[in-house]
């Protein structure tokens, strides 16, 4: 689907709601070519902040990927097994500050009787 990117990107400003956060979350199966449809389906009501599981991208991918006038707040990519992920894009018009956790992976034995 085509969008008109520069019409959303001279009105997006006015388009936040300054009340409150608005936080969208979807679940979109694969996000490869999907990027200019999904800010489409939620003009004019702009989030703050977007939500996508399910992105079956790497993490180059994610880093290349664009979202207009949204920047990259954190990801995860599966390594081992295709698909699966989560990415969270932050409204260029907020300051935020991400935290990096130390994930401690703990190695399970399996208990046998």
């Amino acid at each position: 689907m085509d969008i008109n990117t520069q019409y959303i990107h001279n009105h997006n400003q006015t388009k936040l709601n300054n009340e409150y956060i608005i936080i969208y979350h979807q679940n979109v199966r694969s996000l490869k070519n999907k990027a200019d449809e999904l800010l489409s389906h939620l003009y004019p009501d702009l989030p703050h902040i977007i939500c996508l599981t399910e992105h079956h991208m790497n993490i180059t991918e994610i880093k290349f990927l664009n979202l207009e006038n949204y920047n990259l707040g954190a990801q995860f990519c599966r390594i081992a097994i295709g698909k699966g992920g989560e990415v969270t894009y932050i409204h260029n018009s907020l300051k935020f500050k991400t935290t990096e956790l130390d994930i401690v992976k703990k190695k399970t034995s399996k208990y046998v009787e």
